[in-house]
């Protein structure tokens, strides 16, 4: 999404929700939402903690722009209470250009550290900008002078002695000096791939195929993309997901360094011409398993669980 969209810049300008023509306004929007029930829910509302996906009817929210306009083509209807315009620009194209290639090249060249290290710098790019600033738990180096200040405003949750005069500290502090932070940019991020996913989901269900889990940048579903010339043209277009926004099979990932290239042929017609999982559960959101038998007897498990970080839930072979 990073290299696909124009993102907000510069500083905001209010208007009240009389002056918002959303054919040339382009910002963020608080509003009053009524959603198509006939539809899977398009936007995201914080409720008691959670962010949820649900039907709305008069329900006030702040939206991004162009999610506003998405909603409209599906039979949302908004009224505008007041927004915030910005000017636009294509701010994220070059570094997730470049980090992509990058990425993919070390990956070419098996190189799984410098793969791992591109994968975060992409993520960071536009993550650091939605970074949280407030109450910001992490570690941090100080003299004596400081340790005793973070002890005395009770923010210090452990803390070790280096040598003289200098501890590691695990402190809760504020970030507001850090420059460049933007929500704006951030939310229209999450937004853009919100709406993308949106789109994979309601193409698979429009073929009569199920969609049996959503994350923020994965799907699970029933459905053999390959069986449908449309929907590869439109989602993985380059048949394997390589190219930059193209939606790529994590179980081929899972299954090629676990086969020869003859065994990886045999799997392949055995499983209708595209690589599947042969069972998945899935019990809540970040927490599912997924398994499958290869045709040399090898068996692939993968098991997710949010916040369990013990080898017994990592990727097994």
């Amino acid at each position: 999404m990073g290299a696909k969209h124009d993102y907000p810049i510069g500083n905001p300008v209010h208007r009240a929700g009389s002056e918002i023509d959303l054919r040339n306004f382009y910002g963020f929007v608080e509003c009053e939402v009524t959603t198509n029930k006939n539809t899977l829910p398009l936007h995201g509302h914080k409720h008691e903690g959670k962010l949820v996906f649900a039907h709305h009817e008069n329900t006030t929210m702040w939206l991004f722009s162009e999610e506003i306009k998405y909603g409209l083509s599906i039979g949302y209807k908004y009224n505008l209470i007041q927004g915030y315009s910005f000017d636009k620009a294509p701010l994220l194209r070059d570094i997730m250009t470049d980090g992509f290639q990058l990425k993919a090249r070390a990956t070419r060249d098996d190189q799984p550290v410098l793969t791992k290290t591109w994968k975060i710098l992409i993520n960071s790019a536009y993550g650091f900008f939605g970074l949280k600033w407030q109450e910001k738990r992490g570690i941090t180096a100080c003299n004596n002078d400081q340790l005793d200040l973070f002890l005395s405003e009770g923010r210090v949750y452990n803390y070790n002695q280096l040598k003289d005069d200098l501890y590691l500290v695990d402190v809760e502090r504020d970030l507001t000096d850090i420059k460049g932070k933007s929500i704006a940019i951030a939310s229209a991020v999450t937004s853009f791939a919100r709406m993308e996913l949106y789109a994979v989901m309601t193409a698979i269900q429009n073929k009569g195929h199920r969609i049996l889990y959503s994350d923020t940048d994965s799907i699970i579903t029933d459905c053999n993309l390959r069986n449908y010339p449309d929907l590869m043209e439109r989602f993985m277009w380059d048949g394997c997901g390589a190219e930059l926004g193209a939606l790529k099979n994590e179980c081929y990932d899972k299954c090629v360094s676990k086969l020869t290239k003859e065994e990886l042929k045999q799997q392949i017609e055995l499983d209708g011409g595209e690589l599947k999982f042969d069972s998945c559960q899935i019990l809540a959101p970040k927490v599912y398993s997924l398994r499958k038998t290869l045709v040399n007897g090898k068996v692939i498990e993968i098991a997710k669980c949010k916040g369990v970080k013990s080898s017994s839930y990592d990727e097994q072979s």
